[in-house]
């Protein structure tokens, strides 16, 4: 999926959003985006803390020189 400008795409179901793409700073020369937020619909509070909660366990996360915000 390509950004046409910086700002937000949404994909989803039935013509309703479920995932949320926000780029904050246009690519960079190479075409790269450095900076993404994701958003994902979910059910309840709940089913957010247990998917932050399992991605902070990720081996790959756990090691990486990237700090993972809480």
């Amino acid at each position: 999926m390509g950004f046409p400008e910086v700002g937000v795409q949404a994909i989803g179901a039935d013509g309703r959003p479920s995932i949320w793409f926000q780029q904050y700073k246009p690519e960079d020369r190479r075409g790269i985006v450095s900076t993404l937020h994701i958003g994902i619909e979910a059910k309840d509070t709940a089913s957010v803390d247990a998917f932050h909660a399992a991605a902070l366990y990720v081996p790959s996360l756990r090691h990486s020189p990237h700090k993972v915000a809480n």
